[in-house]
């Protein structure tokens, strides 16, 4: 298989996670089923601690959860020093946005968000972004 071959792969955030648990499409779930979106630990630990009955509906398909590894925390401490983002947005943030961009920059992976949250990535300057329904199966 050639590059050209190879299937993009995507990680998602809280944010695109839930955009993806609300919508109807059965093509996003099954991207989430077979691997092609990609969901880290600490973004699956969020997702389920605010959000119970949207991940509920996800864990059967969420087979795999990407491991958290130090280079990781490590690129996610760059950007943010990079970055400055401030104080976190709420008392619960677990700084899991940080860890996205990082895995994907680490990884090559495209980061999936909302629109909300898409300037937001765009500014760290680290990883390509897109918007959920910009995959066009929404």
């Amino acid at each position: 298989m050639t590059d050209a071959d190879a299937e993009e792969i995507y990680l998602v955030d809280c944010h695109g996670l839930r955009e993806i648990a609300k919508s109807k499409s059965n093509s996003l779930k099954s991207m989430l089923s077979n691997g092609t979106i990609v969901v880290p630990s600490c973004v699956w630990q969020e997702f389920s601690e605010l959000f119970e009955e949207e991940a509920a509906v996800l864990a059967p398909l969420v087979h795999n959860k990407l491991t958290m590894k130090r280079a990781y925390h490590i690129g996610a401490a760059s950007i943010a020093e990079r970055s400055n983002p401030g104080f976190s947005s709420s008392p619960y943030d677990s700084n899991s946005d940080l860890y996205c961009a990082a895995i994907c920059a680490a990884e090559g992976y495209t980061l999936l968000t909302t629109v909300s949250r898409f300037s937001k990535y765009k500014k760290m300057r680290c990883c390509e972004v897109m918007d959920v329904a910009a995959l066009g199966l929404i």
